[in-house]
């Protein structure tokens, strides 16, 4: 678009995982799903729409359970917008190894957004954020731990 000078929002309007693709666990596909916000908002699009959220014939990745309830891939998404309102996107990019780190700015300050899709792996704070005494880890699911300024363990 923008090699023919086209300036118009970006929209993905059917985004999903269908068959034959199986996650190998809920938490796999959740991370998926956050993983695919993220990127997406990075990238410049706009506007994101998952579909076929319950569609048990068509997609292996459903965003709900039996019960028409939302299932972890539901609450993961949830989470993730909770973190991208009254926020932007600085950066988001991946270092040697495959870790990738999303800053968000917004009118509460910095946040951090930390993954490796292929296997987990120590990280380090930036060292602007390091400054700060005390920081919270919040995973997927909304569960904040209390942890410090040293190397952490990503959780895929």
């Amino acid at each position: 678009m923008s090699r023919n000078r086209v300036n118009l929002p970006l929209w993905n309007t059917e985004t999903g995982w269908s068959k034959p693709k199986i996650f190998s666990s809920t938490d796999e596909a959740s991370a998926y799903v956050a993983r695919s916000l993220l990127l997406a908002w990075a990238a410049g699009i706009r506007r994101f729409y998952w579909d076929a959220w319950d569609d048990r014939d068509w997609c292996t990745l459903l965003l709900t359970s039996d019960n028409q309830h939302g299932n972890k891939g539901a609450i993961a998404y949830d989470v993730v917008e909770s973190w991208m309102l009254g926020r932007w996107i600085d950066l988001c990019a991946a270092d040697i190894y495959g870790t990738r780190t999303c800053r968000l700015t917004g009118r509460e300050g910095e946040m951090y957004i930390f993954w490796n899709p292929d296997h987990r792996r120590n990280y380090r704070l930036p060292a602007n954020a390091r400054r700060v005494r005390m920081w919270q880890e919040v995973d997927l699911y909304g569960n904040a731990y209390q942890v410090g300024t040293r190397t952490h363990l990503i959780n895929v």
